[in-house]
């Protein structure tokens, strides 16, 4: 194994959780290096003020965090005579017999996410498949070194990401991850909301939330659109309305910290997990969220091949969903009012941030991306995509290891703006998801679709040749 190897990009975050957001402003990083099995990572950059290139040279501090402990004295004109040398550094700090470099100022312990806390018997059945299916090789490696930069502001945080609070843990995780590269800073000076994020001088306030099984209440997964479209009428507006709806009475807006700032619920769905004979939760019941945010939903019906038939009408001239409002959602007896944005205090929360992407086939899908999978797997992605052709959305298959195949954290966020929010959520501070919200004048939905905005997917892996991986 070479002492010093370029990586790539993608790589080089994976590990590097240490960028403060003036880094993008007055810098361009131009290479990636990993040193010594990767005790140590280097980056060239570009400084736009001065027109020439430098380096930082990063290693672990005692929470085995990466963090920077040299930059370049010497800047040069051109990236070749820089990348030489960082490269001669980098074998000085190879050689140099220490692992870890003390910042002093590491205040949390070092923490590795597979560290058991509890018995055996005790671990979420997803923890386990993480811990040792061979297929989230990858993704456990992921995981752990995001883990290291991750602050634990409440103490708990491994010991419910290994048992009943693994889906919760996973998805403050996933938003962890997208915020840091989205170039937010987190303030954690507080545990309620989860974050404080900052960015152009504007605080925002993020809380995450869950929704979880009730075997008592919950259904039987629906096997055909007739079935997904019949339990995002009632029940699933329902599911999504309990929780969303226990935040609210948190009243987190009269806190000092968060009086006059956005307030951001973020939501995903984990109440019926995938196995051999269905598809999660997550993969079917987005439709059931925006209408119970809104009171209205698309008008639609079931043909007689069992297509799902978007009922339309002419505005201004042209063709488009025919809307519907919707005063109450009642299913097993419980009975809850439709517009969750229209409730007493719901002016408070600005907006309510929605993804079903917080799963383990996406941590192995962007552990592939990365370069740090090396199990002899291809991976296969079917995905549902919005279509500007149609009311119904478009599907494809793609082969992750396809080097046109693209990929972030941000495709299968959407949120949902609050149109009579005090505060509103500025979208500009998050340019890469998709904004939707309600036009109640005009009755229809409105806003930008990311570039590569997912509806969902699923992840299939299948066994090949070691030939056959690229």
């Amino acid at each position: 194994m070479k002492l010093i190897n370029e990586i790539s990009e993608r790589q080089f975050n994976a590990y590097c959780y240490a960028r403060q957001p003036m880094v993008r402003v007055m810098t361009r990083e131009v290479a990636w290096f990993e040193a010594a099995n990767r005790k140590l990572l280097g980056v060239v950059i570009h400084d736009f003020r001065d027109n020439d290139f430098g380096y930082v040279i990063l290693g672990r501090d005692k929470r085995r965090l990466f963090r920077c402990i040299k930059v370049s004295k010497k800047f040069f004109s051109d990236s070749l005579k820089s990348i030489s040398a960082l490269q001669i550094e980098l074998e000085i700090f190879a050689l140099d017999g220490t692992d870890l470099y003390e910042q002093f100022d590491e205040k949390a312990p070092t923490h590795d996410i597979y560290d058991l806390k509890v018995a055996p018997s005790k671990l979420h059945p997803y923890f386990e498949v993480l811990l040792n299916n061979e297929k989230y090789k990858g993704a456990r490696a992921l995981i752990r070194e995001a883990v290291h930069s991750h602050i634990d502001v409440d103490g708990h945080y491994l010991q419910q990401f290994q048992t009943d609070g693994f889906s919760a843990r996973l998805w403050e995780l996933f938003l962890y991850l997208y915020f840091y590269n989205a170039w937010f800073e987190f303030d954690n000076d507080f545990n309620a909301p989860d974050y404080k994020l900052l960015k152009e001088d504007k605080e925002i306030f993020v809380e995450a939330v869950t929704v979880n099984a009730n075997p008592e209440f919950d259904v039987q997964p629906p096997s055909n659109p007739k079935e997904i479209l019949e339990v995002n009428q009632d029940y699933i507006p329902i599911k999504y309305g309990s929780p969303l709806f226990s935040k609210l009475n948190k009243k987190y807006w009269e806190k000092e910290n968060v009086k006059g700032r956005p307030l951001i619920l973020a939501i995903h769905d984990y109440h019926q997990g995938s196995d051999d004979f269905s598809i999660g939760s997550m993969t079917w019941s987005r439709t059931g969220l925006h209408d119970y945010l809104y009171g209205y939903r698309a008008a639609t019906h079931i043909d007689g091949e069992g297509k799902i038939i978007f009922e339309t009408e002419v505005f201004d001239g042209l063709e488009r969903p025919k809307m519907e409002k919707i005063e109450t959602h009642a299913f097993k007896g419980k009975i809850i009012p439709s517009g969750f944005f229209l409730q007493p205090d719901a002016e408070n929360i600005s907006a309510v941030l929605y993804s079903n992407g917080a799963t383990l086939p996406t941590f192995a899908r962007m552990a592939r991306l990365a370069g740090l999978d090396d199990v002899n797997l291809k991976i296969l992605r079917h995905l549902a995509r919005p279509s500007p052709a149609g009311f119904l959305p478009k599907f494809e298959v793609s082969d992750i290891d396809d080097p046109s195949y693209e990929e972030s954290w941000a495709d299968t966020i959407t949120m949902y703006h609050n149109p009579f929010a005090k505060y509103p959520t500025d979208i500009n501070l998050f340019d890469d998801i998709t904004h939707l919200w309600f036009d109640y004048k005009a009755g229809e939905f409105r806003g930008p679709y990311s570039h590569n905005a997912v509806y969902s997917s699923l992840t299939q892996f299948v066994n090949v040749k070691p030939s056959a991986i690229k």
